[in-house]
């Protein structure tokens, strides 16, 4: 029940900032995208690296049918909410300037 409530907390912050949830899973394991960047595989993984040069997160990037996807998983069940919230504000301040360059 944990691992659901920290992915359905994640869905809900990732889809209020225009993120879009595009894998279903049972583990904690959720890939995404976001319109501005989803067709584009370069600025998708520019944005992977971006991330994990922060050094507060670490995430990867994912195939999924033919477009690049973002993708982390929430193993620690010592996550809370507020850590969700500043990886996705994060996250959103990364594409932000990622799309302006």
């Amino acid at each position: 029940m944990i691992v659901f409530c920290f992915k359905c907390i994640h869905f809900h912050l990732l889809k209020a900032k225009g993120w879009k949830v595009v894998n279903e899973s049972q583990l904690p394991i959720v890939c995404f995208t976001h319109p501005d960047i989803e067709k584009n595989r370069a600025l998708t993984q520019k944005l992977v690296d971006e991330m994990n040069l922060s050094k507060t997160t670490w995430m990867s990037s994912y195939p999924i049918n033919g477009n690049l996807t973002l993708r982390v998983q929430i193993p620690n069940f010592d996550t809370q909410e507020e850590d969700l919230e500043q990886f996705v504000n994060l996250l959103d301040e990364y594409k932000k300037r990622q799309c302006e360059k």
